[in-house]
């Protein structure tokens, strides 16, 4: 079987019809790289990635804040700290855990200490597990806010102070709070 011929003008509306679907093609995947930016803040909000607290308003932290004490259950708050790959700082929290109540306010010291000879910038991104306990677990200071310099072999204890929710569930007795400390882009580098 041989394929019919096509015509000088109907190549043409072929080739006019391909470059037409290419081009919503390439429109779509631009569009969709815009969304990105969006649907991954509603990823964190969701499952609490980068410490984000579920997309609760100002309102709302406001009222959990204020929120009263609850039955005086304890909850075991555990510090998680990792440094990213070659960077040359040491970062740990000062304690491994602490106990809170609901409705409590607590501060725990976090050390970096800088392991070259170089000005390092580095910047900490948190993250709560179980991720649905994110919005409970709000944090009121944090180094995590900004980006941290560091002058050469600098050491310092950077204080978290931090709120738990009275309205946390019973389900969530173990939370935490991990911290992974990165390099920001520009920085001299370990």
């Amino acid at each position: 079987m041989s394929q019919p011929m096509l015509t000088d003008s109907e190549r043409q509306s072929a080739i006019r019809a391909t470059v037409r679907q290419s081009l919503w093609a390439v429109v779509a995947m631009v569009l969709f790289t815009l969304a990105l930016i969006p649907l991954y803040q509603v990823f964190c909000d969701v499952t609490g990635l980068n410490g984000r607290s579920s997309g609760l308003s100002q309102a709302a932290d406001s009222e959990l804040l204020n929120s009263q004490p609850g039955s005086g259950a304890e909850y075991d708050i555990q510090f998680v700290t990792q440094t990213g790959t070659g960077l040359a700082l040491e970062f740990k929290a000062l304690e491994g855990s602490q106990v809170i109540q609901p409705g409590g306010r607590k501060q725990v010291m976090f050390r970096f200490r800088n392991l070259s000879n170089r000005v390092l910038t580095a910047k900490a991104v948190p993250s709560v597990s179980p991720a649905a306990a994110s919005r409970h677990l709000l944090k009121i200071e944090c180094f995590c806010f900004q980006e941290l310099e560091f002058a050469p072999f600098e050491q310092k204890d950077i204080p978290l102070i931090y709120f738990l929710s009275a309205a946390v569930p019973d389900d969530f007795r173990r939370l935490t709070l991990a911290y992974n400390l990165y390099q920001v882009d520009g920085s001299e580098g370990g």
